[in-house]
Parts: structure tokens; C-alpha cells; sequence
């Protein structure tokens, strides 16, 4: 055995605790199990046992999801090793262990891994290992066996000493402190060569090799700018076993000098005064992550060396103790058990307390400013209310009536304004009921209610009043802020309502005188549509006449006489209906029409017009109803109108070129549907496109210029668009878009 192994068995020895050779497990129910066996060099009796088996459960559970069982042997035996110990031992796992199968195996130092390599070979070939070893083991051995990956422990003596002399620059001697075992002299003969590589002029005091009472008694009468450094110390010359944790807390009651450890934490807080230090928890816990990716398939060859980090860790005790200012730590350094100073200890309540302090005053200027703010913010409120015309009202975010103006609107009479100022608590949908009155339609009135509840932004409604010759305009809007609520105007719209009425009356009648008008100019076909049911009327009752006269009257014959009969009267009754319908003044609603059904009639209507003009008229239909929000009559007149222009736009053209296409379409996306009519005729003229729907616009020589007009009113009044687009052809190609009815 080297003596660089002999330093990393050294440093893990005096640092593991007791700890058992059981099997340790932990598991995801489902997962199938993974085994795994430790393999530690030394007996289960050293200090620091449970920590490494803890870092290793603890690692491997962070970083492995399955299902996993550890298990731990020992191979170390208590001094002196029998000769025969090697082979025993192995023939010993074999027999325990030649019926069972490992995923992976642990071993920690040069030693176990060569125990390990020699039982994977015998039992379990190809299994891969992760080696645990030292900086200066690795750097003797670069090149493991197959199937092997490694952590290696980068702290070295040489590091922790190099921080207590960064720590205290003014050193000048430094005593060793080691035990008399065989493996604790070689330890200790590489600690001191590290010494003579960091700086060769310091002295070095020997304290190995003594009993316990002698080391304690020399390490309390060292000279000045002296340091202790605590080396490997297995065995004091008395056979006596000692272990690192106890012996410091001995050394630290009597020594004169600092006291430096580099095995691990497990000393801090005993009286050491740190350093570079490690972690045997956070060492073997950095094995979790390596070998979680061996169990869950990885080559362990292909896997990189991991290096588990040390810490500068310090006690903070130590350093006041031994005068250490705390500006020769490095930046990353962690203080334990610092004691805080009077201003530390109550910095909190006394900030606390001047916090306090310091929000009251703000909080008393603050409410002073508020209250001042409000003011100007209630004159302003005010103020904005009385120039809003008509009665305006402040709603709450629960309904209640908060403020009113002092308009005296018209809308409402002297009670309500009473009411309204005289009652802060006034709930404004009762308000609004006894406005309006109980007869009255509550779903106008929803819209405004669900604004004043928070429902929506913004709402206008006009509403009438009980005496049915009022009406008021009603202008909800939701006020954004933490208090919510809305602002709510009552408009008399009594003058402009009736405006609207009388212009409706003048649009209605105008809308009719044109239905007449161009019912006028179908005279003429309309006279041919009656005349051939009437002629087919005539001849059918002569025919069921003269089989009547005779003696023996084929029933048969008169009665299919009668048939066509009945038929065409039905026929001459449908035109006269359809004129009488659209002779008729009403008023345009919004129904569920086909818009289908509507060019195949008007096709009908005018199809001796379109003989006698000699247009070919071509239907292209969406097949089955196409069901739109609009008015069979309004919509015929439209689509009359539309189809007259395009005859008369053809008059001055050859007859062969003479074609009138009305076509319908469906949008599912836009929820629409349309019905175009285009012509061959010359087109509109550009000056006139963008004002083709004005009054008094138009491209007749004879015509008044109301048509269009009259019919972009019409589609407007059903929420529809009537537009002029560019034609496949040389002439006009109109189009209207309807609403679909939705089921």
C-alpha cells in the first residue's frame, strides 16, 4: 500500500461513524428493484458511518425515481489484520452473496474497489462500479477498469492548511498533532511534506506518536504564532483508539494555539477553527446523480468524472477567540455561530418601531392630503354632474342611487327628483320601474340594470313613458376604480322620437310610391301572367261543360277538368297576391324569410318583362332554403329594383348579349348570406361610384335617382350591406349581405 493511499484511508477513517451493514432501502411502488452494495475498506465501528451512508441514500433518492435497495459491507478488520483476512473475506461474500444479483456497486478507496473488481469478476461480470477516491489516488491512477466511473474527493491537507495560514498570515510554526498507528505515522509524513511544499521556513513542532495526556499537555504550552494542525490520529502510543470529534472538543479546553481539521465538518463546532473542511454527507451525496444514471442504463464508462466540492466553513467563535479578522475570509466563506451584537440582536424592533413611527406621521399627512383631495374631488364631482344635461345620477356598485344633478329634466317629474335627493338609499332598478311604470317591457330596461350591477361596460336604451307620448334615452357607464359603480343619464328624446316617427311615416310611404311605381311598369307582364291561368280557366270549364251535355258524361274528364281548373285559379290568385302584398303600406320587421324563395317569385314576376326586354335571366341558388333576418316584401322590392336597373342598363346592347345573373351565397364564418345581381351592361362611371347611393343620383336619362337610395335604406334598416363590386363582366355587379337567422 502507497503511501498517498494510505493519507485517503487515513482521512476517511477518522472521519465515519458507526454505522450498520445492513441493507438499506427506499422505493417507488411500481418501479422494479435495484440493488446496490457498498463496499467500505475499514470495520463499521469509525465515526462518520452514518453520514456517508445517509449522503448516499439521500443522493441517490434526489436524483433516482425507482425502486432502490442499498447494501453495505465492511472490510476492514480490527487491528492486527489476520494474514489470511483477503481470502476469507472474499470466500465469505461469495457464499452470502453468490445467489444474488447487483445493479451497481460502490467502492470507497483504491483497496475496496480492487476487492470489488475481483467479486464482480467471480460473480458478477460487467456490473459497473462507482469508484470514490482521492484527488492524489486519481492522479496516480488515470485509468480505471472497464465499466467504472469515479467521484473524486478534491480536499487535501495541503488545502486546509494553506487556509489557516490565509487565515492567520503571521504564522510561524506549525505543530502536528498525530496518532502512533502505522497508517497514522504515514499520513502524517505526507502531511508534513505538504507543509514543506506550502512554505519551507515554517517550523513544524512533532507532536505524533504520544499518549493522549502528553499530546493535550504539549499542545497547551506551544510558543507564539504557532497554529495545531490535527493530522490522522487513529491510535495514541498506548494502543488507546481515539476519534477526531472528542479529541478536539479535549485540545480546545487546554491548547494555546488555533486548532485546524481538514477530514471533514463533523469537527466544526468542537473547537476548530475551519477552513477548507468537507462534507462527508455532501461527498457522497454528489454519488446520487452518477449513480442514478448508472441504474437507469447508462455505460458507466461514458460517464465523466464527477468532483465532489469542499467549503470554506469557519466558527466564529474561533475567530474571535484566536483575534482572526473576518476580512481575511474569502467571499463565499459560511460563519457558524455567530453572536450577534445589541443593534443585531434588536435591529428589528427598533426598525420595526421607527417604521411604525415613521407610518403614522405619513399615514396623518396622507389623511390630511386625502382629505383635502376629496374636497376638490367632490367640488369636481359636482361640478362635472351639473353640466351633464338631463338627469344624471351616481349608482353604487350595489345598486343604490348615490347622487343626483339638479336638473329638472322632463324626463321625470317632481316626485321622482324628490325621491332621488331626497333618499341616498334608493335602489335605481325600483327607481326605474316607477319611471317607466309596471306595464312596461323589463327587458329593455336589462341592459342598463346589468351595467349598474357590473355586468357591463356600457348600455344605451330608449324607453316610453307611461303616458305613451314621452320618451327618454337612458346612457349607462360602468366607473372603473376600487369603488366601481356607474353613471347613469336620462335624456328626453320626446321631439326627436317623434322625428323619428314622422320620418319613418315620410320613408314608409316613399318605399310604397315606389313599390307602385315599378309595379306600374310591370303592368304589361303582369297582365300576360294573368292572362294565360285565365285563358287555361276558360278552356277547362268550356271542355267540363260540353262533357257534361252529354248522356252519359265521362265523370273522369270533368273531373280532371276541374283539377286544372282549380290549379290555374290558384296560380292567378298567388300573382294577385304577391302584387296586393307589395301594393301594401307596412312597416319593416325583422322575420326568418328565404331568401331563396324570394328571386325564384320575383324571377317569376318578371319573366315576360325579361322576354320583352329579351334578357336572359340565369338563377344560381344555394341549394335548400337560405333562411336570413329580414322582410319578404322590403327584400323583394330591393331585389326588384336591383333586377329592373340591370334589364334597363342592357337596352342599348345586342339582344344576344343580353344576360341578367342573380346569384345567392352563404358565409357560415361571417354568419351572413347574400344575393347578387349583375349585368352585361356598360357599368357605373367612376365619378359617381363612391355617391351611386345618395338621393338623386343616377345613371337613367329619365330617372329620379331615388331607387338605390331607397334600397340601401331598406337593408340598412335590417342590419344588413348593400355594396357595388367589381363584375366578372363589363357591367354592374350589386350585392346585399343579410344576418342569418341562428338556430
Amino acid at each position: 500500500m502507497t503511501a498517498r493511499r494510505r493519507i485517503f484511508r487515513t482521512l476517511l477513517v477518522f472521519v465515519l461513524a458507526q454505522g450498520p451493514s445492513s441493507p438499506l432501502s427506499f422505493c417507488a411502488e411500481t418501479a422494479p428493484l435495484k440493488r446496490i452494495l457498498v463496499l467500505v475498506f475499514y470495520e463499521a465501528s469509525r465515526p462518520g458511518t452514518n453520514y456517508i451512508l445517509q449522503g448516499l441514500e439521500d443522493g441517490l433518492r434526489t436524483s433516482f425515481r425507482g425502486n432502490a435497495q442499498i447494501t453495505v459491507e465492511f472490510l476492514g478488520s480490527a487491528p492486527p489484520e489476520p494474514a489470511d483476512f483477503p481470502v476469507k473475506l472474499a470466500d465469505w461474500m461469495v457464499y452470502k452473496y453468490g445467489q444474488q444479483k447487483f445493479d451497481a456497486i460502490v467502492a470507497i478507496e483504491l483497496d475496496s474497489f480492487r476487492f470489488a473488481k475481483s467479486l464482480r469478476d467471480r460473480l458478477w461480470p460487467g456490473v459497473p462500479i462507482l469508484l470514490v477516491m482521492g484527488a492524489e489516488e486519481y492522479r496516480d491512477n488515470p485509468q480505471p477498469a472497464p465499466h467504472t466511473t469515479r467521484l473524486v474527493t478534491a480536499l487535501t491537507a495541503k488545502e486546509t492548511i494553506r487556509s489557516a495560514l490565509q487565515l492567520l498570515p503571521g504564522t510561524r510554526r506549525i505543530a502536528l498533532i498525530g496518532g502512533a498507528a502505522e497508517f497514522d505515522q504515514q499520513w502524517n509524513k505526507g502531511t508534513v511534506k505538504s507543509i514543506r511544499e506550502l512554505n519551507p521556513d515554517l517550523e513544524i513542532i512533532d507532536l505524533t506518536g504520544l499518549s493522549l495526556e502528553e499530546t493535550k499537555a504539549r499542545a497547551s504550552s506551544l510558543p507564539d504564532r504557532t497554529i495545531a494542525y490535527i493530522g490522522s490520529f487513529y491510535f495514541d502510543v498506548n494502543g488507546r483508539k481515539i476519534t477526531i470529534p472528542p479529541l478536539v472538543e479535549e485540545l480546545s479546553t487546554t491548547a494555546n494555539a488555533p486548532l485546524f481539521n481538514s477530514f471533514s465538518d463533523l469537527a466544526m463546532g468542537k473547537g476548530i477553527v475551519g477552513g477548507v473542511v468537507e462534507s462527508l454527507h455532501d461527498v457522497f451525496f454528489a454519488c446520487g446523480e452518477p449513480l442514478a444514471r448508472i441504474l437507469n442504463g447508462a455505460d458507466a464508462d461514458s460517464l465523466p468524472t464527477k468532483e465532489a466540492k469542499s467549503s470554506f466553513i469557519v466558527d466564529w467563535r474561533q475567530l474571535k477567540r484566536w483575534g482572526i479578522s473576518e476580512r481575511t475570509l474569502p467571499p463565499n466563506a459560511t460563519i457558524l455561530y455567530r453572536e450577534v451584537s445589541v443593534w443585531e440582536q434588536y435591529r428589528r424592533y427598533i426598525l420595526s418601531f421607527l417604521s411604525v413611527l415613521a407610518f403614522l406621521l405619513s399615514l396623518i399627512v396622507f389623511l390630511l392630503l386625502e382629505r383635502q383631495r376629496r374636497r376638490k374631488e367632490e367640488q369636481l364631482t359636482s361640478a362635472m354632474l351639473e353640466s351633464i344635461p338631463g338627469l344624471a345620477l351616481l349608482v353604487t356598485k350595489s345598486g343604490n342611487i348615490l347622487r343626483a344633478n339638479h336638473k329638472n329634466d322632463q324626463t321625470t317629474d317632481g316626485m321622482h327628483l324628490q325621491m332621488v335627493q331626497g333618499h341616498s338609499r334608493l335602489r335605481y332598478d325600483a327607481y326605474l320601474r316607477e319611471l317607466v311604470g309596471a306595464t312596461a317591457d323589463s327587458n329593455q330596461a336589462l341592459p342598463i340594470q346589468e351595467v349598474t350591477v357590473g355586468k357591463r361596460a356600457t348600455a344605451t336604451v330608449e324607453l316610453p313613458l307611461p303616458d305613451e307620448q314621452k320618451w327618454i334615452e337612458i346612457r349607462a357607464t360602468q366607473l372603473q376604480g376600487p369603488k366601481g359603480g356607474s353613471l347613469v343619464v336620462h335624456l328626453d328624446t320626446t321631439q326627436r322620437k317623434l322625428a323619428e316617427l314622422e320620418q319613418n311615416k315620410f320613408r314608409d310611404e316613399i318605399y310604397h310610391l315606389n313599390r307602385v311605381a315599378a309595379l306600374g311598369q310591370l303592368a304589361g307582364s303582369l297582365a300576360h301572367e294573368l292572362s294565360q291561368p285565365l285563358a287555361a280557366i276558360l278552356s277547362n270549364a268550356q271542355a267540363a261543360q260540353r262533357f257534361a251535355d252529354r248522356s252519359n258524361p265521362d265523370m273522369k274528364e270533368v273531373r280532371e277538368a276541374l283539377e286544372d281548373i282549380t290549379r290555374d285559379d290558384k296560380r292567378a290568385r298567388s300573382i294577385i297576391q304577391e302584387m296586393r302584398s307589395m301594393l301594401k303600406k307596412e312597416s319593416i320587421t325583422s322575420q326568418a324569410v328565404d331568401l331563396n324563395a324570394i328571386v325564384r317569385s320575383l324571377s317569376q314576376i318578371l319573366k315576360n318583362e325579361a322576354i320583352q326586354s329579351g334578357v336572359r335571366v340565369q338563377l344560381e341558388l344555394v341549394p335548400g332554403e337560405l333562411l336570413v333576418l329580414g322582410d319578404w316584401v322590403p327584400l323583394q322590392q330591393v331585389l326588384l329594383n336591383l333586377m329592373k336597373n340591370g334589364m334597363d342598363a342592357m337596352l342599348e346592347i345586342p339582344a344576344e348579349q343580353r344576360f341578367l345573373t342573380v346569384k345567392t351565397e352563404l358565409d357560415s364564418r361571417k354568419k351572413t348570406a347574400a344575393f347578387s345581381v349583375e349585368d352585361n351592361g356598360p357599368g357605373v362611371a367612376q365619378e359617381i361610384k363612391a355617391r351611386l347611393f345618395e338621393p338623386f343620383i343616377t345613371t337613367k336619362k329619365d330617372g329620379l335617382g331615388m331607387g338605390l337610395s331607397i334600397c340601401y335604406s331598406i337593408i340598412k334598416s335590417m342590419g344588413g350591406q348593400i355594396s357595388l363590386r367589381n363584375s366578372s363582366v363589363s357591367g354592374a355587379n350589386f350585392r346585399v349581405e343579410l344576418p342569418l337567422v341562428m338556430d
